[in-house]
Order: C-alpha cells, then structure tokens, then sequence
C-alpha cells in the first residue's frame, strides 16, 4: 500500500498505485518506491552513462516496464528493441534507409550540403554522407585523408566507389580526368549571378560548380562579390 499523500520525492507527484514505481514483492505485498515511474525512468537512465553494469539495468529496467517494445528494423527486418515504431537496429541500417540506389551508384537522397555531399549523423559528431559509409563499411580513417569518389558524383555513397587519398591524390585525379578548375570570363561571371538570382533552387549550385569547373567556395565569392567586385 502506499501512504496517504504521499508523494514523489523528485517532481511532488501524489503517488498513487498506477504511477508509483514498484520496488519489488515481499511477503506478498507489493512495495513501492517513493517516486513516480517517470522520475524514475529519468534518474535510472541517467545514472546508467558510462557505467556497463548501470547500462544493462537500464535497458532490463525499460524492457520490463514496456517502456521499450521489439520492432522489426525498417531497413534489414530484424527485431531490436526501440521506444518507437519506426526503429534502426544500427546506423548502418539507419543510414541505408536514406539510400537510392541507381545503377552501380548509391545515391544520398537525405541532406545536402551546397556541394551536393550527403550531410548525417552518427552520435553527436557531424559526417558527410560519404565519409560515414566508407567508415561502416571499410573501417575507420585519418582526419587528414579525403574519400575520393571514383564515378565523380557527390551525392554516391557505394563503398565500392569511394577510395582514400590524400589532397594530391585528388588533384591528381581531378587533372586526369578533366575536371581540373577553370579561369572565369566576365561574361560567365555574369551568366553565373543571373543564374543565382534569377532560377535558383535546391542543387543549383552544384550544377554551376560542375558546369564551369569552380568549387564551391568560388562560387560564394563570386555571387556575395567578394571577388568580381567590378562586374
């Protein structure tokens, strides 16, 4: 039984037997805790950072109050245990569900940056799209080093396409394979701004970068007029 008024030593709740948390059966009875079930979950998933033991209580804890269900991954099918419906058993699968795959390539239909290049997650860091996969499906790399794509689209992330190089690596392919960065005319740097103001739209700027072989970087400074000014 709980106590008359009792209440929750976390939030002030007056507890009740549908939301105090239970500690348990001795002597037949069920014993409660002096919190409610929410302040519970809050403190047993926050005690449980860092510390393997913690972690495995946690996620018994959560299993067995029906906090957490078994669904199955929308990627790969398979059950794993998640809060909500729509469920990833791991960032690879997570990552595959924002795959279209044309031909040999596979392409990122998730965020974007200017350049084209697929923007994710995994934990709190920052990936493009690219250097994620290459490091799921090939294994970890140096800061330093550059995923290089071997069909020269931005948006592919196919391990099979990516290669690691260093800067001149990259150069050098670019150079082999004619894509090497132009010098400008007036007349395209005026071609290039109307296009901006005028037509602009999600990719544009990938397709201009393409088209008169500039990176994208040049293409800010020439549409903000940080260079050209004159024109």
């Amino acid at each position: 039984m709980i106590e008359k008024d009792k209440q929750c030593k976390h939030c002030g709740k007056y507890l009740t037997v549908d939301n105090a948390s239970k500690n348990g059966v001795r002597n037949g009875k069920v014993r409660f805790r002096d919190e409610c079930k929410s302040c519970r979950s809050f403190h047993v998933t926050k005690a449980a950072k860092g510390d393997p033991k913690k972690i495995a209580y946690q996620k018994e804890y959560h299993e067995r109050t029906k906090q957490v269900e078994k669904y199955p991954c929308k990627t790969c099918s398979e059950l794993c245990i998640k809060k909500y419906e729509f469920a990833f058993c791991s960032d690879k699968c997570r990552l595959m569900n924002y795959v279209d795959k044309k031909n040999d390539c596979w392409i990122w239909i998730g965020n974007k940056d200017i350049s084209g290049y697929g923007i994710t997650n995994i934990g709190s860091k920052k990936y493009r799209a690219h250097r994620a996969f290459y490091e799921i499906f090939k294994g970890s790399l140096e800061d330093n080093m550059l995923i290089c794509h071997s069909c020269d689209t931005p948006s592919c992330v196919n391990p099979d396409h990516l290669w690691l190089g260093t800067h001149q690596d990259n150069m050098d392919d670019m150079r082999i394979k004619g894509r090497q960065f132009t010098r400008l005319s007036a007349y395209q740097v005026t071609k290039i701004r109307d296009a901006w103001i005028t037509r602009y739209y999600h990719g544009l700027g990938t397709e201009l970068c393409e088209k008169y072989g500039i990176t994208c970087g040049h293409l800010s400074n020439i549409i903000n007029r940080r260079i050209w000014k004159h024109i």
